[in-house]
């Protein structure tokens, strides 16, 4: 991610989690963890419900100078059982929600919705005008264009660079909210499920 939105969206996520999600707490996957590295660059938090049954929800940055992150749903058997795809099982491509046949998997939060493009959440910026630009364009308009995006961040204050992390987290938070519940039931109606 952009390194001038990466320490904004760590620090929002951070503080809004526990009020907005104070039911999913933060997890660190122990160093020694065979899938320690599917999470190494995310932020990892884990609901366990009644019965025993887990919901994960992990938040990854973009890669490199991308200003969007991901959000990522996930369930397991047990705690300390990462939610984690079965490699080659193409099957987690199809679904949508927990389901029998699965101990353990993950989804894009986008997915879970129904979107048929699925993606990150974007973070708004002065570039996004230039990305909009079509690739047809007059090279003397793309310049004019990438020019005023350009001197529009350079003079970006901090505080809109929050505004925009906090806004792009507002619309992850809402598509959280809508498919949350819906996912525990799916999760704790499947019957027999074990690790």
């Amino acid at each position: 991610m952009d390194k001038l939105y990466k320490s904004h969206f760590l620090s929002q996520l951070k503080a809004r989690m526990p009020l907005e999600r104070p039911e999913f707490q933060l997890r660190k996957v122990p160093k020694d963890h065979a899938h320690r590295w599917l999470f190494s660059s995310s932020l990892l938090y884990v609901q366990a419900l009644p019965s025993g049954r887990c919901v994960w929800l992990d938040w990854a940055p973009g890669e490199g100078v991308e200003r969007e992150f991901f959000a990522f749903l996930g369930w397991s058997c047990k705690v300390d059982q990462l939610p984690v795809n079965q490699p080659g099982d193409h099957r987690v491509h199809f679904i949508r929600e927990p389901t029998a046949g699965f101990a353990s998997g993950i989804l894009n939060l986008q997915a879970v919705e129904g979107r048929n493009a699925i993606g990150g959440f974007t973070i708004a910026t002065p570039w996004d005008e230039l990305y909009a630009l079509s690739p047809r364009a007059p090279d003397v308009v793309r310049k004019a264009v990438m020019a005023k995006a350009y001197a529009a961040h350079l003079a970006l204050p901090e505080v809109e660079r929050v505004d925009a992390v906090r806004s792009a987290l507002d619309g992850a938070f809402s598509s959280l909210g809508k498919v949350l519940p819906g996912f525990v039931l799916a999760l704790e109606n499947i019957p027999g499920l074990d690790a």
